[in-house]
């Protein structure tokens, strides 16, 4: 048979297996990309969120050094404010005692905003702000009538609140520091 007599031949009777295939095919193929789309935009949406707290915690943590810097330049040991005047507060004043919860998580931001000492961050939605509590009064001595009784370390607990990008993000770091005077 020569090629040109195959060429005239009537074509078979199809019954269109191939379209019916090739059509499932398709249907798996986009179902498997949409399911694919779907799980990146859920990672790109957690790696924000990282990116966002960890903004936050930068923040409070930059409050934090900063905290630690204005304790470490006061020369004398402070009453009821700095040098700079911002307030030094007493382990007490700023909790609530009904609440059981420690007194920085249950603060709001208006509270952090009129109360707190703002640090110098910059790069987010809100400054971070830092709050420096007088701790507690350690003698050198334990031995009454040894030495004054005033001369030792001075311990402050310094909290920090730090927002990020977003007001969603919000991170509260605590840090103890001495210093003695």
């Amino acid at each position: 048979m020569k090629l040109s007599s195959l060429l005239r031949c009537p074509p078979a009777k199809q019954k269109g297996v191939v379209l019916i295939m090739s059509l499932v095919l398709l249907f798996v193929l986009s179902v498997a990309v949409s399911t694919n789309i779907n799980a990146i935009l859920v990672e790109e949406k957690v790696v924000i969120n990282q990116k966002d707290r960890f903004l936050a915690m930068e923040a409070a943590e930059s409050a934090l050094r900063e905290a630690e810097a204005k304790i470490t330049q006061q020369q004398n040991e402070p009453s009821a404010t700095f040098s700079d005047g911002s307030k030094l507060f007493t382990t007490d004043e700023p909790k609530n005692l009904n609440d059981t919860r420690e007194w920085c998580v249950e603060r709001n931001a208006n509270w952090w905003k009129t109360q707190a000492t703002e640090a110098s961050f910059t790069g987010v939605t809100v400054k971070p702000r830092y709050v420096i509590e007088d701790y507690e009064h350690v003698q050198d001595s334990l031995v009454i009538g040894q030495q004054k009784d005033d001369l030792g370390r001075e311990f402050y607990r310094v909290t920090a609140r730090g927002v990020g990008g977003t007001d969603t993000a919000r991170v509260v770091l605590q840090t103890t520091f001495t210093k003695r005077y």
